[in-house]
């Protein structure tokens, strides 16, 4: 993966502000970094990181919060690429509460105009710039200091079945980390799978999250079960006679619909069969 502003056809970031804060998005659709006003005075500083207005403004909707997460990292701890199985996906709203950190957005999303790509923000406790990352979308960060505390806002409970990795050093991403760094990962990042090569864009018929793990060949359906042979024209003509027969004993001539049911209920669970296992392929 190459750097978005050398991607052809990468779109120009859109930048607007609002009473409260300056919002640009990033290179990964729907993702957005948001700069709020910062209030200092001799007591210290006051600040609002998340503000529904300009929240709302950039992506749309209403912030979803039903937890929030709090992490502490020594200079040189790297945490990611995380991202949660779509669906339900999880949404984050990030900022650095002390300290400093590089952090990073990876669109993982198939089908996405801007799958395989990623943007930066560094962030910190002068700017308190803070990223919004949609369902679907990966995220790591570096402490670049000590200490460094960040803090998430996510759209849906930790579950730890659907949450997923990519290694953070894969040299596939080409994710931009500081030379010479001497990085501390988790038993779980060191783990982690290299990224599967992305596809092109909008190759996919749907929008799926990117899995972790290469995906495994589909199976080819079960061929239909071959349909009974049809009666012998020796068993039609005794069923139909059967029906005449039936029908002159209570002194009338059989109907069509008689003489319908009784050629055609032989292949009825053939039928039956064939409907079913059609289902089956479509679905």
């Amino acid at each position: 993966m190459k750097k978005p502003t050398s991607l052809p056809g990468t779109p120009i970031p859109r930048t607007f502000s609002t009473p409260t804060a300056t919002v640009r998005e990033l290179a990964v659709a729907g993702a957005y970094v948001f700069t709020p006003r910062v209030h200092r005075d001799r007591r210290g500083v006051f600040v609002s990181p998340l503000q529904e207005e300009a929240f709302t403004a950039a992506v749309g909707h209403g912030p979803t919060v039903v937890q929030t997460n709090h992490t502490r990292s020594a200079r040189g701890v790297l945490r990611g690429v995380h991202f949660t199985t779509t669906p339900p996906g999880q949404a984050k709203f990030v900022h650095c509460a002390h300290g400093r950190a590089r952090d990073v957005v990876v669109d993982l999303r198939l089908g996405s105009p801007t799958f395989g790509r990623w943007d930066t923000v560094e962030l910190d406790t002068e700017s308190f710039r803070s990223v919004y990352l949609p369902d679907g979308v990966g995220h790591a960060f570096l402490a670049l200091e000590d200490d460094t505390v960040m803090s998430y806002l996510v759209s849906t409970p930790y579950r730890a079945e659907l949450e997923q990795a990519l290694h953070p050093l894969d040299p596939v991403l080409g994710l931009p980390w500081p030379a010479g760094t001497d990085f501390t990962l988790s038993d779980r990042d060191a783990a982690a799978p290299p990224s599967p090569r992305p596809a092109r864009p909008g190759s996919c018929r749907a929008t799926r999250t990117a899995s972790a793990s290469p995906r495994r060949p589909t199976p080819d359906p079960p061929a239909p079960p071959a349909p009974p042979d049809p009666p012998a024209p020796a068993q039609a003509a005794d069923a139909e006679s059967g029906a005449r027969a039936a029908a002159g004993r209570a002194g009338r001539k059989p109907s069509r619909v008689s003489r319908l049911r009784a050629s055609t209920f032989s292949w009825l669970p053939c039928r039956t069969k064939s409907m079913s296992w059609r289902s089956v392929i479509h679905v």
